[in-house]
């Protein structure tokens, strides 16, 4: 049996929600819960490799024209653990002529607000447990 042959058995814990989940929409389907299974992993990996490319995904009701961008985490490089940027807050400071100190934040767009806070706090408890060098 040549090696694109060989299959790998697992066994796997979810959650009865996702379980029966998982069981109906192959049911609807008239797919195995193997194939279903294959089929969300392949989806899993399409998904990423797009987000790794740079892509966004996105989810459009044709009806409304309403979006909603799918945030999906781009894997790591396997072969260096690089790290990835999921995304981008940028904050800034300056004095307006009036001598007002401005400050700004700016996100990627289609981030949240809720997502922007968490980056936020991430960025905070990363510089107090690892200040910069200089400071």
């Amino acid at each position: 049996m040549s090696d694109e042959q060989k299959v790998v058995r697992l066994n796997v814990n979810l959650a009865p929600d996702v379980a029966a989940h998982l069981i109906e929409t192959a049911k609807a389907l008239d797919v195995t819960v193997t194939e279903m299974v294959r089929r969300c992993i392949s989806l899993d990996h399409m998904l990423r490799a797009q987000v790794t490319d740079g892509k966004r995904v996105w989810v459009i009701d044709p009806v409304t024209d309403e979006r909603r961008e799918v945030r999906i985490e781009a894997a790591l490089d396997a072969s260096h653990g690089a790290p990835f940027e999921i995304g981008r807050i940028t904050v800034t400071r300056h004095i307006a002529p009036d001598g007002d100190d401005v400050h700004g934040v700016n996100a990627t767009d289609g981030m949240s607000l809720v997502e922007a806070l968490g980056m936020l706090r991430l960025a905070e408890d990363t510089l107090i447990q690892n200040p910069p060098a200089d400071g």
